[in-house]
């Protein structure tokens, strides 16, 4: 690719980004490779790029998986690069056609697109038209009547020119290898839209688990910060009646000290007062 465009930034958490930056790379691959001349009329590669454009179309639609404006601009501007280096794809033989206006200019066989006919007949439609518009902006009734013949030799070749206009025979072969060939493509278009909604509906699930989880860890988040508030709380209540428990034990020993040191007291005052009743008898 010759135009040099900044780095891309690393993904969301959407899976969404993920897959179409994964196909974003993938083409990016395969427009750098120098063995992959041929990928400009690649039909294949055409489809992946309208894939890649139908992802990038989902993720500007979601508001779950938009990216920042700034990182959409530059997704943007990558899938526009590689669309401008696309050119027409190149289509098996049996699927061109040759008109009968080119076998007469060149006096051979000539390939073309079925979009050329169409591209004829709209030429002769747009020819028809003009000069109808000009017969009735004309009062000449020699105009006219010209003007009617050569509609009529107009109609009259029409038919010979649809018969010719394919310019070619297909041979039975060929038509029944085209009509595999449009069989397999219609199976394939089929497979492909089932393939697309179940990577939908896969996808969608994953988002509703992810959402259900994160809602999941965030409660878990706000119970966590209450049990941590009560638990220390608790703790500040443990600790403070811990320290009422060691005062009240204090409290008890100094109590049971005074009631030994008046119990002491009284036994040697008892003693003392015998003693000395004793004596006074004497």
């Amino acid at each position: 690719m010759a135009v040099a465009l900044p780095e891309l930034p690393l993904p969301g958490p959407s899976l969404l980004e993920v897959l179409f930056r994964r196909m974003l790379l993938q083409c990016q691959e395969r427009t750098q490779t120098p063995s992959s001349s041929d990928w400009r009329c690649d039909p294949k590669f055409h489809c992946v790029v309208e894939a890649l454009q139908e992802k990038l179309y989902d993720l500007e639609q979601r508001a779950a998986d938009r990216p920042a404006p700034n990182v959409l601009t530059l997704y943007k501007a990558h899938v526009r690069a590689i669309t401008d280096e696309l050119r027409q794809p190149d289509l098996p033989a049996y699927c061109l056609r040759v008109t009968a206006q080119d076998r007469t200019a060149d006096g051979s066989t000539k390939a073309g697109t079925a979009s050329s006919a169409l591209q004829g007949a709209s030429r002769s439609l747009a020819q028809h038209n003009a000069a109808r518009h000009a017969a009735g902006s004309s009062n000449n009734k020699q105009d006219r009547s010209k003007y009617s013949t050569t509609a009529a030799a107009a109609a009259a070749a029409e038919p010979g020119q649809q018969q010719e206009g394919p310019g070619f025979s297909l041979s039975s072969g060929a038509q029944d290898q085209l009509q595999v060939q449009q069989r397999l493509q219609d199976e394939l278009t089929g497979e492909l839209l089932d393939m697309t909604q179940e990577l939908k509906a896969s996808t969608l699930a994953m988002q509703s688990a992810v959402r259900f989880r994160g809602k999941l860890l965030d409660d878990a988040e706000v119970s966590l910060v209450h049990s941590t508030a009560n638990a220390q709380s608790v703790a500040a209540k443990a600790k403070q009646q811990h320290r009422q428990a060691s005062w009240n034990f204090c409290k008890v020993l100094l109590m049971l000290l005074v009631v030994a040191v008046v119990f002491s007291f009284m036994i040697v005052w008892i003693k003392l007062t015998s003693m000395v009743g004793l004596k006074g008898r004497q």
